[in-house]
Parts: C-alpha cells; sequence; structure tokens
C-alpha cells in the first residue's frame, strides 16, 4: 500500500473508531434535519436527510441491554422482531453519521502524520474531522412487545379552564390581566391549568403544575445584543417518550444538555 493511501486509511479509521459519547450538537425534533424517524409497532426506521459516508446505531435498554450495528451505507433500521429477547421498558438510541469529507479535508487527510494515538498534530484538523459527524438521538418504549407510537400526544387538561368559565372577552368572560408595574407576591406562586385553591406549597416558592410543563426564556433584543430563546423542558409530551430535563436553544433547534430519569447522583 502506497503512504498516502496509508494514511488516509489511518484517519478513516480515526475518524470511524471515534467514541459515541463525543459531545456534537444534537438537532431539535429530535434530528429531523439529519434523518426523519418512521415508527412502527415492531420496529424503527431513520429516513436520512444528508448525504453520508457511514452510520452507526446503539440502543441501551433496561437491564443493561445494549444494541450495536454499523449499517455502513445502508439505511439505518431497528428490527424489533429479530431481537425478541428485549425486555419492556423504555431505550434511547443513538445514530452517529458519518460525512463525506470536502476535497480540502480530504487532501489534508491523505498528507498528514497521525500518532499512535488517533490525534492530529496539524492544528485545527482534528475539529474539521469531528464535525463530519452528525447524531440524532431520542428515546421510545417497548410495552406488550411493541413499540409505543409516539404520535398521540398527551393534551392539555382543557376541563380545568372550562370549569372557570370562557376567558375570552368578546363571549362575557374575564379579559387577560395585565399589570404596568412591579408585581411582588408575599407568598408562593402556583402557574398551570392543575394548581388549585389552597395549594399545598412546601417550601416550594414557585411551583409550575400541569401535563405538559415548558418554561420559555424569549428575548426580544435586536441588533447586535444577543436573542437566542432558550427553553426549560420537562418530560417528553408524546406517549412512550422518556423522563428527563432539557435545556433547549429553541432559535438554534439544538438540546445543549439533557438529564434523563434514573441518572445516579453526581452523574455529572
Amino acid at each position: 500500500m502506497k503512504p498516502n493511501a496509508l494514511k488516509c486509511s489511518l484517519a478513516i479509521a480515526v475518524l470511524s473508531a471515534l467514541p459515541l459519547a463525543m459531545p456534537v450538537a444534537h438537532a431539535a425534533g429530535p434530528g429531523e434535519s439529519v434523518a426523519k424517524l418512521v415508527h412502527q409497532p415492531k420496529g424503527l426506521a431513520w429516513a436520512p436527510q444528508i448525504p453520508y459516508r457511514s452510520v452507526s446505531l446503539r440502543v441501551a435498554g433496561p437491564g443493561g441491554i445494549v444494541h450495536e450495528r454499523d449499517f455502513g451505507t445502508e439505511t439505518p433500521v431497528f428490527d424489533l422482531a429479530a431481537m425478541p429477547y428485549l425486555a419492556d421498558g423504555k431505550y434511547v438510541y443513538e445514530l452517529v453519521f458519518g460525512r463525506q469529507p470536502g476535497a480540502d479535508l480530504a487532501r489534508a487527510l491523505e498528507r498528514v502524520e497521525i500518532s499512535e494515538d488517533g490525534s492530529f498534530p496539524e492544528a485545527g484538523l482534528a475539529e474539521k474531522v469531528h464535525a463530519l459527524r452528525e447524531t440524532v438521538s431520542g428515546t421510545f418504549t417497548i410495552a406488550k412487545g411493541q413499540i409505543v407510537s409516539p404520535d398521540v400526544a398527551e393534551p392539555r387538561d382543557t376541563a380545568t379552564l372550562a370549569s372557570k368559565g370562557p376567558r375570552d372577552a368578546a363571549a362575557g368572560g374575564a379579559k387577560d390581566q395585565v399589570i404596568p408595574d412591579d408585581l411582588i407576591v408575599q407568598g408562593s406562586l402556583c402557574v398551570g391549568l392543575d394548581c388549585i385553591n389552597n395549594e399545598a406549597f412546601g417550601f416550594d416558592t414557585i411551583r409550575l403544575r400541569e401535563n405538559n410543563l415548558r418554561m420559555v426564556f424569549s428575548d426580544t433584543s435586536t441588533g447586535t445584543f444577543p436573542a437566542n430563546v432558550w427553553q426549560l423542558t420537562a418530560n417528553d409530551s408524546a406517549s412512550g417518550g422518556a423522563n428527563k430535563f432539557s435545556i433547549e436553544d429553541i432559535t438554534g433547534a439544538k438540546i445543549p444538555f439533557t438529564v434523563t430519569a434514573g441518572a445516579p447522583t453526581d452523574s455529572l
């Protein structure tokens, strides 16, 4: 094998062997811009939306079960019928796509000398190689031997609102309250459709209470001032979704940080 061909093969091998846990950007929704997920009772399939040279799938579930498979350039699928041993419960999946390097990067990989530990001595080259990775992650639930469809979203509790009467002023209801001054509450605050009279707060100062909880930080800055919209999300709203807490970059359509239920104390 020619020296340049050997160098290129080593570079591609290093790229393929990068750990799945490496920090990467996650697209929101989850990762629909990279691969669209198709649910079926007995399997999952991902329709890639980007050109790629490799893709690997990792699924982890109850009892320490881990399923891993490299698909090369084939369409990634998860066939439940081929794995009848999987128990009911929550599962986490991660797809890692490897994009084709551009011409400039391909030439750089041909001439670079890769050390034994897989590092790149050329400044900035490692970052360019890592940028070729696109990761899509998410969760699903197996119940009674079938994958639970996420298409059924948990509805808002409209019964509570109905019991309070219409709020539309045109319908004779109360208007929204606008307070053009500071508001001081010398007590606790409950916000949400399921808050009740004589709420037992305990030590809670602020409580959000309903079946779909989101806290949005909607920055209205303009010009050169930072203005990204951020969101705190508690749990998925779809059936079979994850029990989790996330910090989401709504403007950037990314979820940079998620804590899933069951994570041990001092996980970080």
